[in-house]
């Protein structure tokens, strides 16, 4: 009577086994992960503005819509955009200088692939227009995620 559970029992347990196997070497981790910090990249921020204090800097910023701003050795240091790419750079200096302001390029280290990966997309869109409106409103949406993803808690940072 055992006998004839013996044979069904061990195909179940090979077949189980072999699926098992079978399914393990189908997973791969590096696919399934979400990539929150990663390797450090330089990225270029557009400096508007250096204030002693933070009253100093909302008097003198009146003029901007969108920026975000970092505490560095009792200073503001006020940014309105961010590219990682030399030719977007240039077209944003010139943007901002067409609008009256001088600004100054500073590089940072940034490890958050999140926003790195945004980054990158935006600055694809800022390499194919010249149209003001359409830099203006990328300038905003990167100002805003890197809002969003790293300066949310804490404008402290760490420039290069």
């Amino acid at each position: 009577m055992i006998k004839k559970y013996i044979v069904p029992g061990v195909l179940c347990i090979a077949l189980g086994i072999g699926l098992g196997f079978f399914f393990f070497q189908q997973y791969n981790p590096k696919e399934n992960t979400a990539k929150v910090s990663g390797t450090p990249e330089k990225v270029t921020f557009l400096q508007f503005g250096v204030y002693s204090s933070e009253d100093s800097m909302k008097k003198n910023t009146t003029s901007i819509s969108n920026y975000t701003y970092i505490i560095q050795d009792q200073k503001y240091y006020v940014f309105v955009a961010m590219t990682q790419d030399e030719k977007n750079l240039q077209k944003l200096k010139e943007y901002y200088k067409g609008l009256g302001y001088d600004t100054y390029a500073k590089e940072f280290t940034i490890s958050n692939a999140t926003f790195l990966e945004t980054l990158g997309q935006y600055d694809l869109m800022l390499s194919e227009t010249t149209e003001q409106k359409t830099i203006s409103a990328i300038c905003s949406q990167v100002i805003a995620k890197y809002e969003e993803l790293i300066a949310s808690d804490s404008h402290e940072g760490n420039a290069n």
